[in-house]
């Protein structure tokens, strides 16, 4: 918070702000469109792909800029990483999204797994661009 001018605080909550102050090794399991940001940040007032052309062009420019932010995460050789396409918002905290969602074949646990206990297989699994994902609920 200290490295943020006063009234950037908020910033604290997001990670291409945070990401700079951390040194441990960590995964990151996230949608790269995330609701609560779509309908809270972006203010899109649609869900795609119920959206008009401006919308969907606002949605997809959103979308480009969380790619650009999740870069220096993703490029560290310690951090591993899930990253869907899913509209979705806390998966994390679904045992079914550990499980059900996937990308490249994998799921975001044998994606951990691989990170965490260091297994072969890919640790940073980044998935295709919204709507390509079948597995999304």
């Amino acid at each position: 918070i200290k490295s943020q001018p006063p009234g950037d605080e908020w910033k604290c909550f997001f990670a291409q702000y945070t990401y700079p102050h951390i040194v441990s090794p960590f995964f990151t399991f996230n949608s790269q469109i995330d609701t609560w940001q779509l309908g809270n940040i972006l203010q899109l007032g649609c869900t795609p792909p119920n959206c008009n052309d401006q919308q969907m062009e606002k949605f997809e420019h959103f979308y480009e800029e969380f790619k650009q932010a999740e870069i220096p995460i993703l490029d560290s050789k310690s951090n591993g990483g899930f990253l869907d396409s899913c509209l979705a918002h806390c998966q994390s905290l679904s045992d079914a999204a550990w499980i059900e969602t996937q990308v490249n074949n994998q799921s975001a646990r044998e994606t951990f797994s691989y990170w965490y206990f260091g297994r072969s297989g890919e640790r940073k699994v980044i998935d295709c661009a919204y709507p390509c994902n079948k597995s999304c609920k």
